[in-house]
């Protein structure tokens, strides 16, 4: 973990984040759970990295790509966050490490929130070894928020 960094996403990235999205853990760690058809993935894709209110970086570790972290941001300076890392990195501390370098490149002052599900512990472990607080949860998800 010595030489990691954030990157812009660019559009040949397009296949990485649709294969990153339509993996099992990840569907099944998503409020939609369904898988993603290509076509769908386009047209978001292409969306979302022209969109000015949406941050989208992947992490690199030896710039070998690991995962993927997006924010949406709203009229009130409020940011969704959304992310994942690829099964083959994942228990490693990587999803702290994303948060914590994503929170650096950000360079406005923000709420930051996150939504995880009941039973997705490593995402909660990244929220809470960040420092973000737990707002509300109910049956199905937990809601952590950071000011930065």
């Amino acid at each position: 973990m010595n030489n990691l960094r954030l990157r812009h996403v660019e559009e040949n990235d397009i296949e990485l984040i649709f294969n990153w999205s339509n993996e099992k853990e990840v569907r099944k760690n998503s409020f939609h759970t369904e898988p993603i058809k290509w076509e769908e993935h386009v047209n978001w894709f292409k969306k979302v990295i022209n969109d000015t209110n949406v941050c989208f970086f992947i992490l690199e570790n030896n710039e070998k790509p690991i995962g993927q972290i997006r924010i949406k941001f709203d009229d009130e300076n409020k940011g969704i966050i959304s992310f994942s890392i690829s099964k083959e990195f994942r228990g490693l501390g990587f999803g702290k490490e994303i948060l914590k370098l994503t929170e650096a490149e950000i360079s406005k002052k923000c709420k930051l929130i996150g939504f995880v599900k009941i039973d997705n512990i490593a995402s909660q472990r990244a929220f809470i070894i960040n420092e973000y607080k737990k707002v509300k949860q109910d049956k199905k998800s937990i809601e952590y928020a950071k000011d930065i």
